[in-house]
């Protein structure tokens, strides 16, 4: 059993009967009584994405999960390959099941991938991805008062708001759990 404040992102849990993964997690303080953690899962059989409202204090059910290493191959177009480091054996995951997360696969690189019954059901993410400029747009001179942001497009086809000093082919580093600019990885 785990508490519901320790449902952090990837932790896995049952909950109404269905075994859930969780995406994202938030926490809203009540005037009265106790506060309320709100998770956004996604359901580890279907793939369906849920948000639940639960009391802080309440346990749920832990899920035991294996984490083993793959790397990420290439996109078909029909889905996204991975190869098992240990075995060389390839399996694939469709794009419902990766989502977003496909701005921040990077042909080649190693992510640990989520088992569940000798079953993979999703990507585990590094918490930040170094990601090069494919489009940039040139900053205005005199445009920097405050915190002066422009958009920018980076090679997997991502779109985010980066300082203005950004160019094409920089690489820069992003925080694959808010997909904000972190900083500039040259």
């Amino acid at each position: 059993m785990i508490n519901v404040s320790e449902a952090k992102k990837d932790a896995a849990f049952v909950y109404q009967g269905q075994k859930w993964i969780v995406l994202k997690q938030g926490f809203v303080k009540q005037a009265r009584g106790a506060g309320i953690y709100i998770l956004k899962c996604r359901n580890l059989l279907t793939n369906g994405i849920s948000e639940f409202t639960i009391k802080s204090g309440e346990n749920l059910e832990e899920v035991s999960i294996e984490k083993k290493k793959a790397q990420y191959l290439y996109n078909d177009g029909s889905g996204y390959i991975f190869m098992d480091i240990d075995d060389f054996s390839q399996f694939e995951f469709s794009e419902n099941v990766i989502g977003d997360q496909k701005y921040f696969l990077i042909e080649g690189l190693e992510y640990y991938i989520m088992y569940l019954d000798g079953t993979a059901k999703g990507v585990i993410l590094p918490p930040k991805v170094d990601l090069k400029v494919a489009q940039a747009e040139p900053g205005a001179k005199g445009d920097t008062a405050g915190n002066a942001q422009k958009e920018a497009v980076t090679e997997t086809g991502y779109t985010l708001r980066v300082p203005l000093f950004i160019k094409e082919g920089d690489v820069i580093r992003i925080n694959t759990e808010t997909g904000l600019y972190s900083e500039r990885a040259n």
